[in-house]
């Protein structure tokens, strides 16, 4: 049996190259990502204006940067790629108009000569887009005219300086009137007269001076010597929030759930729609970092856009929810970007914290896996996003640690559950320090999972006017890329578990989950899960020129995990695990080799199959490097 911490598939005797094979084809892998990675957009030379590809006037006329003659831009148009639209096909009208690329098979030519758009009777474009921030919101953002005041008010609480008042009408009113758009309104009662639970009934002490030294402070109380478990107390931040009531803060069942995790670059709303159709019942929008989203930066407000599709009913039975991942590292951020998305996404089922992202620009900026160092400034940034959003309930994403022997979570959760009223935690099984080569620590998962289960049957003891008016789900994630993975996680006593990576490998993974058995998919059934990856491509990013070319360069970033998937049947023990990578091997057809393929040339040749040929300026870096570092040219 095949030791599953040695990193090499075992692959059966008979599928394995020939030595000479293996060496002609070997080369030396690198680690890392190509950051500096040249991207060429493609645009089409003689572009026709959006409003009169569709049919419609140009609310510009003379004064639009754009052609507005359709027959002049047909005539230098590149030839169609095909006759059927997958636009029209499934909705009966193109959004992309004259510029599809499909045009033949929804256009008509008239007597005179002149082409007109067809489509079906009753026709609808079926794809929603959720929470795309109106470009006016962006711009107040950044020009800083925006109204915030309202989560002003809510930091100034969380830090202490201003005490939510129940008698203090014009307190009330300010919030109620604050409170616009989108938003759900904080009742009245979510304002406690919390002086006497505070203080049990003393004076408030006059806070020490600035400018007195620590020497004089503690003169004046005596002498006393304060224990580090007292200053620990101190520094918690127990403070009372304007909170919903129980009832009012929308509640979300995690237990067994089929989560894609939220995954940089790849984890797209096709790539997410495509998972939904395989299974997948929970989503993730890409981690959105909260200081571009307050300068109000487009492409970072284009992250947490989703598809109605995302939120209706699943293949599993349960109705699909969306959540939008933030990354902050200051209280004003995730305040004041929580209370924008609050008020203007239509689309938005809960909040999540990402305090596990290991990336280095991420980290230095004192976000993701950073915040696990500065637990307090954690605690702080949860209560003021739980506390803004209204109903919207909040969710927290975790790794073990930033150093591989010294976790801290366990301790954190306790904090975590005590102080803020998260709906759930997740934890990925590995330190910010640990990489892909070992296996997540699914023990210290199993710990914490005891540790918040203990802390859930405590919570009727818990005192009134705290923050936790709900038990707290826990989420495993780490290495899940198998059925047997995903119920023995569960064996843990983790409410759901979260699959990442394993999810761009084997996309089927889910439908293994329902079925307790592996599925391996032909090469042909591969190609059609490609297909239909394409296909979702086309309605998000449009089937004109510029959608295909965005939809391609995903593809490829995409077929960067998707090649690493080896047939369950070359194994020697039907056991695959995600740390591991197969050696050389002979493919049973010419397409499973071709799937398999690590040079990007292969997966170039793959994407020309549904978008047609590469154009001459397009160019592709793997974004990975273990994958290939050739760098591939249409």
């Amino acid at each position: 049996m095949s030791d599953p911490h040695s990193g090499v598939a075992p692959i059966r005797e008979e599928f394995l190259a020939k030595p000479e094979q293996a060496e002609k084809k070997r080369k030396t892998k690198e680690r890392g990502q190509n950051k500096k990675r040249s991207k060429v957009s493609v645009r089409e030379d003689n572009a026709l204006c959006p409003a009169i590809s569709v049919g419609k006037e140009c609310p510009f006329q003379n004064n639009c940067k754009f052609g507005h003659d359709v027959e002049v831009y047909l005539s230098q148009k590149e030839p169609d790629l095909g006759e059927k639209c997958v636009n029209f096909e499934t909705y009966g009208v193109c959004p992309a108009g004259y510029k599809c690329r499909w045009l033949s098979g929804h256009v008509k030519v008239n007597e005179d000569g002149k082409h007109e758009l067809v489509k079906k009777p009753d026709s609808k474009f079926g794809l929603t887009m959720l929470n795309a921030v109106d470009k006016t919101v962006q711009k107040k953002l950044r020009t800083k005219q925006l109204d915030l005041s309202k989560a002003e008010r809510m930091i100034s609480i969380v830090l202490g300086e201003e005490k939510p008042q129940a008698n203090n009408q014009n307190t009330q009113d300010s919030v109620s009137s604050e409170t616009s758009g989108k938003s759900d309104r904080i009742p009245d009662q979510a304002f406690p007269d919390n002086n006497d639970s505070k203080n049990n009934g003393k004076k408030d002490e006059p806070k020490p001076q600035a400018s007195e030294t620590p020497q004089k402070q503690d003169e004046d109380k005596g002498d006393k010597k304060v224990s580090m478990e007292e200053i620990h107390k101190q520094a918690r931040s127990d403070v009372l929030l304007p909170t919903l009531r129980p009832q009012e803060k929308r509640r979300i069942d995690w237990r067994g759930r089929k989560i894609l995790a939220p995954l940089t670059t790849v984890g797209n709303p096709p790539f997410r729609r495509l998972c939904g159709s395989l299974g997948a019942d929970t989503f993730y929008t890409e981690m959105a970092m909260c200081h571009p989203l307050m300068q109000g930066h487009q492409p970072e407000w284009a992250l947490v856009r989703g598809i109605n599709t995302e939120r209706e009913m699943m293949p599993s039975g349960r109705k699909g929810i969306l959540g939008i991942q933030l990354a902050c590292s200051k209280l004003w951020q995730g305040v004041k970007t929580a209370q924008v998305i609050s008020e203007n996404c239509d689309g938005v089922d809960f909040l999540d914290l990402n305090c596990g992202c290991p990336i280095d620009l991420v980290f230095r900026q004192g976000a993701g896996s950073s915040l696990l160092e500065s637990p307090s400034r954690l605690i702080r940034n949860l209560q003021g996003i739980d506390a803004i959003s209204g109903t919207i309930p909040t969710t927290v994403k975790l790794r073990t640690g930033n150093r591989e022997d010294h976790p801290v979570v366990n301790r954190l959760l306790s904090r975590i559950h005590q102080e803020t009223n998260t709906s759930a935690a997740v934890l990925h099984g590995r330190s910010r320090q640990q990489r892909y080569s070992k296996l997540a620590n699914w023990e210290y998962v199993k710990d914490c999972a005891s540790n918040v289960r203990g802390l859930n049957e405590g919570i009727d003891d818990l005192p009134e006017g705290s923050l936790r008016t709900q038990p707290m789900a826990f989420i495993g994630n780490g290495d899940c890329y198998s059925w047997e993975d995903w119920y023995e996680g569960m064996d843990t006593g983790v409410d759901t578990i979260m699959v990442a990576r394993g999810a761009l490998v084997k996309p089927w993974i889910f439908e293994e989950i329902d079925a307790r058995q592996y599925i391996d998919k032909s090469s042909t059934q591969r190609l059609e899960i490609l297909q239909e990856y394409c296909n979702n491509g086309l309605q998000y990013w449009g089937s004109d020129a510029q959608g295909i070319n965005t939809t391609r360069r995903f593809f490829l970033e995409f077929m960067s995990f998707f090649h690493r998937y080896t047939p369950i049947a070359l194994y020697e023990v039907a056991r695959p695990r995600l740390n591991q990578r197969p050696p050389l091997y002979n493919a049973r057809d010419e397409m499973e080799g071709m799937l398999a393929s690590t040079n990007v040339n292969d997966w170039v040749k793959l994407s020309e199959r549904f978008l047609g040929p590469t154009p001459s300026k397009f160019n592709f870096t793997p974004k990975h490097k273990s994958n290939s570092v050739e760098e591939a040219e249409g």
